[in-house]
């Protein structure tokens, strides 16, 4: 996992593009909402499953999400818009889904658990063990 920033405003967007080289596991962006640190993750749990986990202790298995499996070698764009109580998910140019957090506990799952007392963050990339390219990042606040 690479921490980004420290600190993000309550509206953002946050735009990534990135190639997964080998592997069958997720690639997540970890952005923080009402105070809470969440992940949006594409391709996981070796399903295919993608969107944001875990939100109120249920994870993309619980079938909330929606289905985008990645292939080794093809680069992708993800995009998450991150407004009070609900976070959009767009990738390759394309919507995908919005996610309600209104009033839920946003959590990350116990493969990407961290101290966040210890090491705080806003914004972060992972892999899970499966090597991946981040060619850019970047975020903007939205009025």
């Amino acid at each position: 996992m690479l921490k980004l920033e420290n600190e993000l405003p309550e509206s953002y967007d946050v735009r990534t593009t990135f190639t997964r080289l080998s592997g069958k596991h997720s690639v997540a962006l970890f952005f923080r909402s009402g105070g809470q640190i969440g992940g949006v993750d594409l391709d996981g749990w070796e399903e295919g499953l993608a969107g944001v986990q875990e939100i109120s202790g249920r994870d993309l298995r619980a079938g909330y999400g929606f289905r985008f499996p990645l292939v080794n070698g093809e680069p992708h764009e993800l995009l998450i818009e991150v407004r009070p109580g609900k976070v959009r998910v767009s990738v390759d140019g394309e919507f995908k889904k919005e996610f309600d957090t209104a009033g839920k506990t946003l959590t990350v799952t116990n493969v990407w658990r961290w101290n966040s007392l210890a090491r705080p963050l806003a914004l972060g990339l992972g892999s899970y063990q499966s090597p991946t390219r981040f060619e850019k990042v970047e975020w903007r606040e939205v009025p």
